[in-house]
């Protein structure tokens, strides 16, 4: 499966996870529904040419598929962290709302302690 069978696969499953979130669906409907993306992710990211710049959003992709497969999650954050899959591996990488990045600043009253 090249990249934009891989990117036309992960819409697929978002839209579909989507519309059956708004039907009531449970978590693990949800999760099995993205299964078949993230089953298709590892295996492209398994292939041995792939280890170029890539491969480092296909990782990121792969990390955030394992935190929206938690069991301890509403269907509703599921969605975000696949739907956060799918952007990264389109090279997006935005984080998904509500995830606070920290950051340590230097200088300031931080330096004379």
């Amino acid at each position: 499966m090249n990249s934009s069978e891989l990117l036309e696969l992960g819409r697929e499953a978002a839209d579909r996870i989507a519309s059956e979130i708004r039907a009531g669906a449970n978590l693990v409907h949800c999760q099995l529904l993205a299964s078949q993306f993230y089953e298709a992710l590892k295996l492209r990211f398994e292939e041995p040419r792939v280890h170029d710049a890539g491969a480092t959003n296909m990782a990121a992709a792969l990390r955030q598929c394992l935190r929206a497969s938690d069991a301890h999650i509403s269907p509703q954050r599921m969605l975000v962290e696949f739907m956060s899959a799918v952007a990264t591996l389109e090279g997006g990488g935005q984080r998904p709302p509500g995830r606070p990045v920290l950051r340590v600043i230097e200088g300031g009253l931080a330096r004379s302690l």
